[in-house]
């Protein structure tokens, strides 16, 4: 037999949710973001471990990040547009 399917937590559910809204309320006032992301001419402050997270290619790029010292910038392709940054 297959091991039970462990049974969701509502309240993991809402915690989730809440932690979302709220990394996105602290990244439109810039709070404690820590990377700048370069897309068609504009500048959008971003978390690093967000970024790391939900994507490989930012991933890559933070991990081998040889820039200034400081806070990373990352310059996007311009096949890239600000159509998947919000």
């Amino acid at each position: 037999l297959p091991p039970p399917t462990p049974k969701k937590n509502p309240f993991q559910r809402f915690h989730c949710a809440n932690v979302l809204l709220s990394l996105e309320e602290q990244q439109r006032q810039g709070i404690l973001c820590d990377v700048t992301v370069l897309v068609e001419g504009r500048e959008v402050r971003a978390h690093r471990a967000i970024l790391a997270a939900s994507s490989r290619y930012f991933l890559q790029a933070l991990l081998g990040y040889n820039g200034p010292p400081g806070e990373p910038i990352i310059n996007l392709p311009d096949k890239v547009n600000l159509e998947h940054t919000s």
